[in-house]
């Protein structure tokens, strides 16, 4: 059996834990030894990132068509067409690439990294075809709707091909949706129903964990899980860390009470402190991660508040060196795994 590097390194970790524990003795080892084989190379690694790097380049390739004279009158000409034509033409696109990507699955191709990039190019070009929309049907101000569209195709048509990638597309579509609609509900201004922006997306993501976690009593291994977990924590967590430094008041950008900032601070501390005691007791290592992130940010987004003017800069960025260090080190120890005789 064959292992890349980090999935060989996590297998000899466990085979030292379960020696450890006294579960494998000399001679199981031997034999699981035996058939544990590493490659030289992680290919998989390899892979993706080569895709990632051929989706950069072809970025930088349409951008180098605008650079050339004869390819931007072009170009010019056809976006003189119709909004209507620009949102038909890249709407089809993107059903016609959905429609062969679900052929090909159904005709038994494999799950490849190609086809995740082609998932992600023809949710791109659905992507782009809402501003022509919201033009070619003359929408003004009120085009929340056409988010609202998209996040059903988007969602659809993650359940028909089991795509995770459609599926954050889907979840980025909703929350736009969700900001456009309360944003128009409100006339363009800071508040809806007393709500900043940063309060809505607070709601939207405890909402959003809710109900994951109800799917997730049901389904365990559900698709939508993951995605969806890490869309409703960052919701919570960036809106929280928002109003822990500017509050939930109108009009200026500090104009929120030093009191208002503190209950909020405390709010986003026992919310990360909730975070990592979830993450430990249910072995949930995204919501310990987010917990762990947002309790140590939000402490140092005081400690910047308060000192930054009190202290000399000498000072200040010296105890913040020096905090950092031994932050780091606790958590070099905690993750360095404790010494036994090699194995491997």
């Amino acid at each position: 059996m064959k292992f890349s590097p980090r999935e060989l390194s996590a297998v000899q970790r466990a085979l030292r834990v379960w020696v450890s524990a006294g579960l494998l003795d000399e001679h199981q080892i031997d034999e699981l030894v035996g058939c544990i084989k590493g490659t030289e190379w992680d290919w998989a690694l390899l892979a993706r990132y080569a895709l990632w790097a051929a989706s950069a380049c072809l970025m930088i390739s349409i951008g180098a068509i605008f650079a050339d004279e004869w390819i931007w009158s072009l170009v010019r000409k056809i976006s003189s067409a119709p909004h209507a034509v620009h949102a038909g033409v890249l709407s089809a696109s993107s059903l016609l690439c959905l429609a062969l990507i679900a052929y090909r699955l159904q005709k038994g191709s494999e799950r490849t990294f190609r086809l995740e990039a082609a998932v992600f190019f023809a949710a791109c070009l659905l992507a782009s075809s809402i501003y022509p929309w919201k033009q070619a049907l003359h929408m003004g101000d009120s085009y929340a709707v056409l988010f609202l569209g998209a996040a059903a195709l988007y969602s659809a048509g993650a359940l028909l091909l089991k795509s995770s990638t459609l599926w954050s597309f889907g979840l980025i579509a909703s929350m736009c949706w969700w900001a456009a609609e309360t944003g128009y509900g409100s006339g363009w201004g800071v508040h809806f129903w007393g709500m900043s922006y940063a309060l809505r997306f607070l709601g939207w993501g405890a909402v959003t964990l809710a109900v994951i976690s109800a799917l997730e009593a049901i389904q365990p291994r559900h698709f939508t899980i993951l995605s969806s977990r890490f869309s409703g924590l960052s919701s919570f967590f960036l809106s929280a860390w928002s109003l822990s430094m500017f509050g939930n008041a109108s009009g200026a950008l500090f104009a929120a009470s030093k009191l208002e900032l503190l209950v909020w601070s405390l709010f986003l501390a026992v919310a990360s402190a909730l975070g990592v005691l979830w993450g430990v007791r249910r072995k949930d290592d995204l919501t310990l991660g987010f917990g762990v992130v947002f309790f140590f940010l939000n402490l140092y987004t005081k400690y910047f508040e308060v000192f930054w003017n009190l202290l000399h800069k000498a000072a200040f960025f010296a105890v913040l060196a020096a905090s950092l260090w031994g932050l780091g080190s606790c958590a070099e120890r905690l993750l360095r795994p404790p010494r036994r005789p090699k194995l491997l």
